[in-house]
């Protein structure tokens, strides 16, 4: 893993211990930081417990993409508006292609 996804991960894991009980986060979204705690808060409303692993502003968005515990090949990525905190939510897998049998 590398120390900017260790960093993140361990930021996002703080942030998550001292958010408990804070109201709902809306826009403007300004950093990776609350972007991830915002997937982080929406994955657990749905009953997932996931690791983030990358957070980037792409345009007017922020995404977050997570991974389950037990695999690396699976996970969702999380868009969060920048300027309304809004959040959409779509679930990935890798496929990994051998040669034909």
């Amino acid at each position: 893993m590398s120390v900017r996804r260790q960093m993140l991960s361990g930021a996002v894991l703080a942030v998550l211990l001292t958010a408990c009980g804070r109201a709902d986060v809306a826009g403007p979204v300004r950093t990776a930081l609350q972007a991830s705690e915002i997937a982080q808060r929406e994955l657990r409303a749905a009953g997932l417990d996931e690791q983030v692993i990358d957070a980037q502003r792409l345009g007017d968005a922020w995404v977050v993409t997570t991974r389950w515990r037990e695999t690396a090949r699976a996970g969702h990525l999380v868009t969060v508006d920048a300027a309304s905190g809004k959040v959409t939510v779509e679930r990935y897998r890798s496929v990994e292609l051998g040669p034909p049998r």
